[in-house]
């Protein structure tokens, strides 16, 4: 049975805009060394990320030390923002509590539109088969 875990990134910086440029504070980066070090004895067989800098920087310490190269997929990404929010926790916030919420240029939050479940099937149908399993703990 293949097993399909999605990682939710570290800590990003949210004083770097750019959605896709915004890597990990020195928090995250501790948080994704704290993955690596959970889920080392795990036999993946692939490592799927967004192309988002925040999300490779999450997994690169566990596709590192597994000995795997990091497979990037745009589907993957969460969001399309219209430009900066000033208040970007309480957008994020607002996106993850009210799954059809976008702002005006933007588009609702994929991981609750149904973009990851279809990636989800998709990696999975690659794989032969699907199942989960759950970590929940950074620090």
């Amino acid at each position: 049975m293949t097993i399909i875990d999605f990682i939710r990134h570290g800590e990003p910086d949210t004083h770097i805009h750019d959605d896709r440029l915004r890597p990990l504070t020195t928090r995250g980066q501790r948080q994704s060394h704290a993955i690596a070090t959970n889920l080392i004895y795990i036999p993946y067989t692939a490592v799927y990320a967004s192309p988002a800098a925040r999300a490779t920087e999450t997994v690169q310490p566990l596709a590192t030390v597994i000995g795997k190269e990091i497979i990037h997929d745009d589907r993957l990404l969460e969001r399309q923002m219209p430009d900066w929010v000033v208040d970007f926790p309480g957008y994020v916030r607002k996106q993850w509590t009210d799954l059809t919420y976008a702002q005006a240029g933007g588009r609702i939050n994929r991981a609750g539109s149904g973009a990851i479940p279809s990636v989800y099937a998709i990696i999975a149908t690659g794989w032969g088969g699907c199942g989960r399993h759950t970590w929940n703990g950074y620090e």
